[in-house]
């Protein structure tokens, strides 16, 4: 075997040890992830139910804000998902540039990209609910009368939602 070929075969070995440790970072950070979206589901829950107890829009809001943090994780989810998917064939990837001395058959690890994708489509859903609970709060605003004001159960429940996030 002449010095080129060998140099093929190790570049390629490399190629494989640096996809394997990807594939198991991303696959480690998807457990984390489920782990987050449990917790953010009974965050939301609460908040919302204490939000309709409490009479408090601050609190239905941050309810909002969890639910699009439960949305913005499942999304990533499918995302490293489709990234660590290597049986999947649909991913040619983008040849690397000859100038580093790559062989021909090198090619970038595309499917790795795809989370950056799937953050972009969750900035979207973040940004639709950000714009929603403005337009509602804008709207009661203008329209006081027949607002309660939220009681002490409203406090209790942020306090309790405080701290189920900084055990999260």
């Amino acid at each position: 075997m002449n010095t080129l070929t060998k140099h093929f075969l190790q570049e390629t070995k490399q190629q494989n040890i640096i996809q394997q440790r990807e594939i198991k970072n991303l696959k480690n950070s998807k457990n984390s992830l489920w782990m987050n979206v449990l917790i953010y589901i009974i965050i939301t829950i609460v908040e919302y139910w204490l939000s309709i107890i409490g009479h408090s829009q601050a609190l239905r809001a941050d309810a909002f804000n969890n639910l699009s943090g439960v949305i913005s994780t499942v999304i990533l989810i499918i995302g490293i998902f489709e990234a660590t998917n290597i049986d999947d064939d649909d991913f040619i990837g983008k040849p690397l540039s000859k100038k580093y001395g790559r062989s021909k058959n090198a090619l970038q690890l595309s499917r790795f990209r795809l989370e950056t994708i799937f953050t972009l489509i969750t900035s979207f859903v973040i940004v639709i609910i950000a714009l929603q609970i403005i337009f509602q709060s804008s709207v009661s605003l203008f329209h006081i009368n027949g607002k309660e004001i939220p009681n002490l159960t409203s406090a209790v429940g942020a306090a309790i939602a405080t701290l189920m996030m900084l055990i999260v």
